[in-house]
């Protein structure tokens, strides 16, 4: 249930509607509460027991925290990084990624954007770990924002691994669609070539393949007067190839109001879990979380 603070301030943002219509909608069963230090929480994947997560401004280090309890049970530390704005984590076999690609300040970027990639097998005997740099710009870039903060269909924080490529689904603030687009996984400087739209409707933040059931999911938010308040997944099924929404696909909304979710990942293709960032605004407080939701029955009911 609301607090009134809570409510006297989706009145002030004229969504009240929207909030009622969605509030007794929470399909997570189960949530804990994450360490201040990754409030700012921004991608995550699964993968030797832990959730492996970071923040998107802050040190360069991935936390592996426990599924559980949501404390932190390793910290690994990436050499020779810079930490711009990182977005997104994936992993295939061998590899894990990190996607330093956001891109939503008042400036454009000045540097390439930046994919880093490490040995799953070093950092298992080592705290710290050296990289390699995939450095790439996105086909048909330029700056549209006109020096204005989130103003860009060229933002970024959602990213999967298949095969032996990287796929990126930006974060559209403007058009609120979501535009693919594929590069090689291996190091170097490359050019991010276009692919598909698709009209999400809200801001793309994470995104989660399941090889084994074929099964994309890409999380999100709504956006009222630049607020954030309304998070959701979407379901793609039934698709081949990289030809990701070609198939079926299912909008679910996560009942969170004021959750800015921004990563997905699963262990299994039915539970899915989510973090969102930690948000003071206004007198309104939300804690960083570590959410579930059983999403098998979306897999089935897809339309």
């Amino acid at each position: 249930m609301f607090s009134l603070v809570a409510m006297a301030f989706v009145k002030r943002h004229g969504i009240m509607w929207r909030v009622k219509m969605l509030v007794s909608r929470d399909i997570t069963n189960f949530s804990v509460r994450l360490p201040d230090s990754i409030k700012e929480t921004s991608g995550l994947i699964y993968w030797h027991d832990c959730f492996w997560t970071m923040n998107d401004h802050r040190k360069p280090f991935l936390y592996g925290i426990n599924p559980l309890t949501g404390i932190i049970e390793r910290k690994i530390t990436l050499l020779n990084v810079e930490t711009n704005d990182w977005e997104e984590l994936t992993q295939d076999e061998q590899h894990i990624y990190i996607g330093d690609f956001g891109d939503n300040d008042r400036k454009a970027r000045k540097k390439s954007r930046t994919i880093y990639r490490f040995e799953k097998k070093a950092a298992l005997e080592n705290d710290s770990v050296a990289v390699q740099k995939i450095n790439f710009e996105l086909e048909g870039y330029f700056d549209d924002r006109k020096g204005l903060p989130n103003n860009t269909n060229f933002d970024c924080e959602a990213m999967i691994s298949m095969n032996d490529s990287l796929y990126l689904f930006t974060k559209e603030w403007k058009n609120l669609s979501t535009t693919v687009y594929v590069l090689p996984n291996k190091a170097g400087s490359w050019i991010a070539k276009k692919k598909q739209i698709f009209d999400a409707g809200g801001l793309i933040t994470g995104a989660s393949y399941f090889s084994p059931n074929n099964v994309l999911v890409l999380c999100g938010y709504h956006t009222d007067q630049k607020s954030y308040l309304i998070p959701f997944v979407y379901i793609f099924t039934g698709f081949k190839n990289e030809d990701f929404f070609s198939g079926k696909s299912k909008k679910v909304f996560i009942g969170k109001p004021f959750h800015q979710v921004e990563a997905v990942a699963t262990y299994d293709g039915k539970n899915y879990f989510f973090t969102n960032e930690g948000i003071t605004k206004e007198r309104v407080f939300i804690a960083p979380l570590l959410m579930r939701a059983n999403l098998e029955k979306y897999l089935v009911k897809t339309n």
